[in-house]
């Protein structure tokens, strides 16, 4: 791996009318370390 580089994970969980997200560090040979979580929901309800 470069040592310039800080790999990460995007994840996306969409349902209905909700998102989740969640960032994790990736590095060699170990658990991923969560960097942000979050989520948005009742999306499209008035």
């Amino acid at each position: 791996m470069d040592s310039d580089k800080n790999p990460t994970l995007l994840s996306l969980n969409s349902g209905s009318s909700s998102l989740k997200f969640a960032l994790f560090a990736i590095h060699e040979a170990e658990t991923p370390d969560c960097l942000y979580r979050g989520k948005f929901t009742a999306i499209g309800n008035a």
